[in-house]
């Protein structure tokens, strides 16, 4: 266009240097323009292709999420549900009067685990360790296991995110013992050596090899709790029984944030 503006002007007598400055500079810029728009609306819209991306995968993480918190409590639950519904049913057989309070604790359990896959839903769910372990110590004792616990911990008080895992770790650990296992004794570790914490839950009962191999649906969004505080689980068939052990860093809680949930 503005060659063709300066070829005509040339013809007609003008000067077409000064219409290169008038017509070519302004023509140069609108083309400069029109293509830092063009790369800017080009970098728009793979902004907003990343965006829908990153909130899908946030509904993805938080699905997950969802899943792995309805697993560990309804899971633990039922197993619970499920073991005092067999000792009533044996203490049934023998005319036992103590069948009636057992079948009123699996009532008890079944709304527990209502509560609590609303509460889970609605992400008000707090795991406490120590209510879980002490809520752990009265079931093994149902089921004739006898708890074991070593502390190291002192008055050492745990950050509430690793309160929350460990809490999260011995309800599977216990819900496994009480599935898989015929163990007569189980044992709870917990200790703080240098910047690591520990905790291991060993039983002295035979585990299915396939549950060691694999360590099944509850242990792998353990171990996804665990990395997310940069730590470890490990589970292992040994002679005398079943382990589960995880570590992770010491996180100071005077320097961390409280966990959002």
């Amino acid at each position: 266009m503005v060659l063709g503006i300066m070829g005509a002007a040339w013809r007609l007598g003008h000067d077409p240097q000064s219409l290169l400055w008038t017509l070519g500079i302004p023509f140069l810029g609108l083309v400069v323009a029109m293509r830092i728009y063009g790369d800017y609306w080009h970098l728009f819209h793979k902004l907003r292709r990343a965006e829908d991306a990153v909130r899908e995968l946030a509904v993805v993480n938080e699905r997950l999420k969802l899943s792995r918190d309805l697993h560990d409590i309804v899971g633990h639950s039922l197993s619970v549900m499920a073991l005092r519904a067999e000792l009533a049913a044996r203490q049934a057989e023998a005319a036992a009067p103590a069948a009636a309070d057992e079948m009123l604790h699996v009532v008890q359990t079944a709304r527990d685990a209502l509560r609590d896959v609303r509460a889970v839903i609605s992400r008000w769910r707090v795991v406490s360790f120590v209510e879980e372990w002490g809520n752990a110590e009265r079931v093994l004792a149902s089921a004739g296991i006898t708890a074991l616990t070593v502390f190291t911990l002192g008055d050492l008080q745990l950050p509430p995110e690793v309160d929350r895992v460990f809490g999260f770790f011995v309800r599977e650990g216990v819900t496994n013992i009480l599935r898989h296992s015929r163990a007569t004794e189980c044992r709870l570790m917990v200790r703080k050596e240098n910047l690591t914490l520990s905790i291991r839950l060993e039983d002295n009962g035979h585990q299915d090899t396939a549950l060691a191999e694999d360590g099944g649906s509850g242990i792998v969004g353990l171990r996804e709790r665990f990395a997310e505080l940069g730590g470890s689980v490990a589970a292992a068939l040994q002679a005398s029984g079943y382990v589960l052990e995880s570590t992770l860093p010491w996180i100071d809680p005077r320097t961390t944030p409280h966990a959002a949930h």
